[in-house]
């Protein structure tokens, strides 16, 4: 019973001993896992995809990784509340690449070089050499004159474009196959050039089914603007002549009013016949629901809502770049807050997320990767819309803007091609008042940011 005893006392003791152990690495464990970082984004499946897969990086590096997700105006708005009071909520921003002039000129965040000068370990940005040189040159650099060279502001989040997507039931349906060629004396297939774009366009509109050629968006905030740039730049007009989106000065060169913009405009505008729904209120997600409805033969959309799109069936749309040799460039970049109370946990869970294994999980959640390599495994091979997007981030072009006068100049394509549509002016006519009011609007922008 001694023995018995005194084991006892001594197993006890152990207990206490490992009990007091225990507590003293759990507060020191504790004290690593009590770092968190919080990211926002819009609620898109790019940042659902991270949501979901944000657990390992969470367990390996005891870093709590909250993620919010809102509407794209509201983003907009927490973000630069945040940035221009300096409170330091958000650590991470997800934000497109019209963000860039006023995070870079108001030094609200971090650029690479600083950003990589956080961590000691090299290895983690070898995925550097995979991103789409394209993609990241437009989204993620940026040159605050046109005498110094562009710097990385950050890397891509995701490697956006527009897609041709097409109803693959009618696309595959004998009879109207064969009544295509008839009509055309060619197959029916995803059209290579615009021309074929609006014959598939005017073929497929049939009242008795209820079906139109095409869903066009034609509702402001950018939808518009965006639809039409595809066509515009595709057809050798746009905007204003330049290499990047983020470049650009008082001088750079208005060519709305050209005569490949104008050409491209008429063409756009000549759809209307063709088009399903109400186009003036046609944003993304009421084009989205009118071809779930299958009101339409084919669309123009943001890579970034088809994963929902063939979520409930992964047969019913076909897709491939849109019409012509180029393709839009969207999407945006991680942003470091220079106020982040967590800049070096920030930086390894970007390069935890552009790790090629995890890009490839997240493709599979709705993300597009803007690493090359991703789109060579075979699980990305068997998502539906994977090798049109490759296709399209490989032959990737500057359409959009991005520079302080971005918002002016999507404002003003909106408001000319909505009065053309609506009868209320000329093509000509509109697109002429609208580049001299955006040489004066421009001018003033750039004088004010000190950039005559």
């Amino acid at each position: 019973m001694a023995d018995t005893a005194r084991i006892r006392v001594v197993m006890f003791a152990l207990l206490v001993c490992g009990g007091i152990a225990f507590a003293a690495w759990w507060g020191t464990h504790r004290g690593a896992t009590s770092a968190a970082i919080s990211v926002i984004g819009e609620n898109t499946s790019t940042m659902e995809a991270i949501k979901q897969r944000k657990g390992p990086f969470e367990q390996r590096s005891g870093t709590v990784v909250n993620c919010r997700m809102d509407t794209f105006e509201v983003l907009q708005e927490k973000a630069n509340q945040d940035l221009s009071t300096g409170t330091g909520l958000y650590d991470i921003i997800l934000n497109y690449n019209f963000s860039l002039a006023p995070y870079v000129r108001n030094n609200w965040v971090l650029p690479i070089s600083e950003l990589k000068s956080l961590t000691s370990d090299d290895r983690l940005w070898r995925f550097e050499n995979d991103i789409f040189a394209n993609v990241w040159r437009e989204t993620g650099y940026y040159s605050t004159s046109k005498d110094s060279p562009a710097e990385a502001v950050g890397y891509p989040f995701a490697g956006n474009t527009m897609l041709l997507v097409y109803d693959k039931k009618l696309f595959s349906d004998p009879a109207q196959m064969a009544a295509y060629n008839q009509k055309y004396g060619r197959p029916l297939a995803p059209p290579k050039t615009w021309g074929e774009f609006k014959d598939i366009a005017t073929f497929f509109t049939q009242p008795d089914k209820k079906l139109s050629g095409v869903v066009l968006q034609g509702a402001a905030g950018g939808w518009l603007y965006y639809e039409w740039c595809n066509i515009a730049y595709s057809m050798g007009g746009g905007v204003l002549r330049k290499e990047h989106g983020w470049q650009g000065d008082a001088s750079t060169p208005v060519v709305l009013d050209s005569a490949e913009s104008i050409a491209a405009t008429k063409f756009y505008v000549e759809l209307k016949p063709y088009a399903a729904g109400d186009y003036l209120s046609t944003g993304q997600n009421e084009q989205v629901k009118l071809m779930k409805d299958r009101r339409g033969a084919m669309a123009i959309m943001w890579s970034d809502v088809l994963f929902e799109l063939v979520k409930s069936d992964r047969d019913a749309f076909g897709f491939s770049p849109i019409p012509g040799t180029k393709s839009m460039i969207g999407g945006g970049i991680f942003y470091v807050n220079r106020e982040s109370k967590q800049p070096g946990k920030s930086a390894e869970f970007i390069a935890y997320v552009l790790n090629k294994d995890e890009q490839v999980k997240l493709m599979q959640l709705g993300l597009c990767s803007p690493l090359r390599s991703a789109y060579d495994s075979p699980e990305v091979k068997a998502i539906p819309y994977a090798e049109a997007l490759r296709a399209s981030l490989e032959r990737g072009v500057y359409m959009v803007e991005a520079g302080p006068d971005a918002d002016v100049i999507q404002e003003a394509v909106t408001q000319a091609v909505q009065r053309i549509w609506t009868g209320q002016g000329t093509v000509e006519g509109e697109l002429k008042g609208a580049t001299q009011n955006l040489r004066n609007k421009r001018k003033e922008i750039f004088e004010a940011a000190g950039q005559p």
